[in-house]
């Protein structure tokens, strides 16, 4: 298979994966918690945005952090101001 052909199939979207009842779906919905945009970032945010996100972990990010480079659809970003200020939730 021609190399070109690989990175193509390799940038392809994962298929979306059904619900099995009882059993939580992996990811998080990075929606869920936009009310906190704005607000000062506390470990009670920080939890509260977890529980309504679903996801199974959370990070907050300033500008200029570093941060693993490795896909985790059940971890929640939170993006944060050079004033530890709430600007954006992402899950990876």
């Amino acid at each position: 298979m021609p190399i070109l052909s690989l990175a193509l199939v390799a940038c392809q979207p994962r298929a979306a994966v059904a619900p099995v009842a009882g059993v939580p779906s992996p990811g998080c919905d990075a929606a869920a918690p936009r009310a906190s945009i704005g607000q000062a970032f506390t470990p009670a945010l920080s939890a509260k945005a977890q529980k309504r996100a679903g996801a199974a972990s959370v990070r907050g990010v300033r500008p200029g952090d570093m941060v693993t480079m490795d896909f985790r659809a059940d971890r929640l970003n939170i993006e944060l101001d050079d004033r530890g200020r709430v600007q954006a939730f992402s899950c990876r």
